[in-house]
């Protein structure tokens, strides 16, 4: 699969997680707009509706992350990938929003044992 969607779904899955601090499996939401994308998903709804729904988890995960206390600079981090979160258009710059915010939350990585 184009882009190996299940890795960019468990990093997407893996940030929502470390947001609210509990498990979960998020990767589906990330995978299926893959499969979208790339003309393999035989769930029947539109790219844009599941970039939507995948576009307001991620914005949802930043929001819990600005509402706890964090160092000034995770926090101003943060609120910059949030904006470009609210900007993407595609999965690709959700990829690159993702990977610099799973590089900025690495300190809440073990949340269980940490808060």
């Amino acid at each position: 699969m184009k882009n190996n969607s299940y890795g960019r779904g468990l990093l997407y899955s893996g940030f929502l997680c470390r947001a609210h601090k509990k498990n979960g499996n998020y990767t589906s939401d990330y995978e299926t707009l893959f499969r979208i994308e790339d003309g393999t998903s035989l769930i029947r709804i539109s790219y844009e509706k599941q970039f939507e729904i995948v576009r307001v988890k991620i914005l949802k995960a930043f929001d819990a992350f600005l509402k706890r206390k964090i160092t000034p600079s995770e926090k101003e981090q943060l609120q910059i990938l949030r904006a470009q979160a609210i900007n993407s258009y595609n999965v690709s710059q959700f990829d690159s929003i993702l990977d610099k915010a799973i590089t900025v939350t690495q300190p809440y990585n073990n949340w269980d044992s940490k808060m």
